[in-house]
């Protein structure tokens, strides 16, 4: 989009390390009371990143499972996009 300002950062991932890349799905999936998976407020992505042992593919196995049990009950307004990926020990 020509009004939309990019940046560019380089970032060095380590044996271990695991990079998240979400749609708005993930973080605006709602459940039955209409409350946002993930917001400002309350960061659920982000605790369910560190708290999930592993590497990229349980981590995320592990947030699809979290957002699954979070809007059980209200139907899925958005596409889900999440990719997760990092450098293996070897």
């Amino acid at each position: 989009m020509d009004e939309s300002d990019y940046q560019q950062t380089e970032v060095i991932l380590n044996p271990g390390d695991v990079a998240v890349i979400h749609s708005d799905g993930v973080t605006d999936a709602r459940n039955i009371r209409e409350e946002l998976y993930d917001s400002r407020e309350n960061r659920r992505l982000l605790k369910r990143v560190a708290e999930s042992p592993g590497g990229a593919e349980a981590v995320g196995r592990s947030i699809l499972q979290d957002i699954r049990e979070f809007s059980a009950g209200h139907s899925q307004a958005d596409d889900i996009t999440l990719i997760c990926f990092g450098p293996t020990a070897g």
